[in-house]
């Protein structure tokens, strides 16, 4: 599954956990993986 969007971190220290252990119950078994890159200009868009 995959989501497209922007993030805004209101948490820092739960935000850097998240990256680094995962999330989810099944995260054992390689599920639970965040993968993030920075946000690109948009057309159109300033």
């Amino acid at each position: 599954m995959s989501y497209d969007g922007r993030l805004i971190v209101t948490d820092p220290a739960a935000f850097t956990a998240a990256l680094k252990e995962g999330i989810g119950r099944a995260k054992a078994y390689g599920c639970g993986l965040l993968s993030l890159a920075p946000d690109r200009p948009r057309p159109g868009m300033s």
